[in-house]
């Protein structure tokens, strides 16, 4: 079983019969032995039906009470592969001064006529009979009864097939025996080149050993369908069990979920509960993201303070989005006194930490001059690097802001605006 059917809740069933040692695999049933043939009796005389007077052959006759056998009759055409027993014609005669001596034996008591039971014989081995003259009488029974003994099994039969065999399972791959900090750091570094089946074939052990972050990794692959198809049912499961395990990062991506209401009922106060519990853990994404819902109060009951609060922490993290809104709270006067330098001091941060919107802000304070000198050429230099990363807040000064440079200080923004942020001075 793969690791791809183990993520998606796949296993083979413990009673699988394909399963060696499973309960319900039965062993091959013992093949009947073959019953038993009885030796079939030899018809005596008296079994017959009385001849008769033109069917009475009196060598015959003699030969039976000689011998204390009777067999039938041979037919005209002796069966192939059966050898015929010698009349009595075949054999000297009792008149032959050569022949040996013997009593006659008294004829044996007729019992009650039944029929013969058939039974099937293999064809009888040839017996080579000695000739007439050297059979005695307990040499004859036994070639009789060899007649009727089966041949024995001098050629081995040919040996049953064996079962077909169950298609051999692939074997499962040796367990990583690498500590877990070891594993994770190569499922990072495989998932960082794209190599996501790889990383999900190493994240799948450890999570289900209990790793939460494994666990949020996985889920989050499901998310956008990465090395796996899409699937939002089995993300919100993996995400759910990261953030029962204590995850931060579980905890934003399963708030996220409910957030937008994908594969689920969009619920905000759940979302807002999960942010802030991933807040409290230190996940700065998600106090970015508390500190954007206590700032616009739509989600959940507004706080300013508390959003600068929680702004502040994601800042700290290096979050830039949450550099651009401490630069609006400052400007807005939320929660504090209106400070434009505050706010300019906080929009470079974000404008060179590549937030858009940022960049955008910063454009409109150098072209206001509203805590930084005005400068025509950085504005415009900030405001086409917020529009080349799509920030609706640039459009509303771009053109205005344009208007008012010559073509040689048109050119000079231009240039500034392609220096990678890195590299200003």
């Amino acid at each position: 079983m793969s690791w791809l059917d183990r993520l998606k809740g796949k296993g083979g069933a413990p009673d699988d019969p394909r399963r060696p040692g499973s309960e319900t695999e039965r062993p091959e049933p013992a093949r009947p032995e073959p019953p038993a043939r009885p030796m079939p009796r030899m018809p005596r005389a008296s079994d017959r039906r009385p001849p008769g007077d033109a069917e009475v052959d009196l060598d015959a006759l003699l030969g039976d009470i000689a011998s204390g056998l009777a067999p039938a009759r041979p037919p005209e055409r002796p069966e192939p592969g059966l050898p015929r027993r010698p009349r009595l014609e075949d054999r000297l005669r009792e008149d032959d001064p050569f022949a040996p001596q013997r009593p006659a034996a008294p004829a044996p008591s007729a019992p009650e006529p039944r029929a013969p039971t058939p039974v099937a014989v293999e064809p009888p081995r040839k017996v080579e009979v000695a000739p007439a003259a050297a059979v005695s009488f307990e040499e004859e029974l036994f070639a009789a009864a060899i007649q009727a003994e089966p041949p024995p099994t001098d050629v081995e039969e040919a040996p049953e097939p064996p079962p077909a065999e169950e298609p051999a399972l692939p074997e499962e791959p040796a367990p990583d025996s690498r500590p877990p900090d070891e594993q994770m750091a190569a499922a990072l570094a495989a998932a960082t080149a794209g190599d996501y089946e790889t990383a999900l074939s190493i994240w799948e052990p450890l999570a289900r050993a209990g790793n939460a972050r494994a666990q949020n990794n996985i889920g989050a692959c499901f998310v956008d369908g990465l090395g796996v198809e899409q699937d939002l049912d089995l993300a919100r499961r993996w995400l759910e069990l990261s953030a029962e395990g204590g995850d931060p990062v579980g905890r934003r991506n399963l708030a996220t979920l409910f957030f937008k209401g994908d594969g689920v009922k969009q619920d905000y106060a759940r979302a807002a509960d999960l942010y802030r519990a991933a807040s409290e853990d230190g996940d700065g994404p998600a106090q970015d993201m508390l500190s954007w819902m206590l700032l616009e109060g739509e989600v959940v009951h507004p706080d300013p303070t508390e959003a600068r609060r929680w702004a502040l922490a994601a800042a700290d993290q290096g979050i830039a989005s949450s550099m651009t809104r401490l630069g609006m709270i400052a400007h807005n006067a939320l929660g504090m006194e209106r400070d434009a330098v505050e706010a300019a001091r906080w929009w470079r941060k974000g404008a060179e930490a590549g937030d858009a919107d940022g960049q955008a802000m910063l454009g409109a304070a150098y072209h206001l001059g509203a805590g930084v000198p005005r400068d025509r050429i950085a504005a415009f230099a900030w405001l086409v690097r917020a529009r080349t990363g799509h920030s609706a807040l640039a459009d509303r000064f771009f053109d205005a802001v344009r208007a008012t440079l010559t073509p040689e200080e048109e050119s000079a923004a231009l240039r500034r605006a392609a220096i990678p942020l890195g590299e200003l001075p």
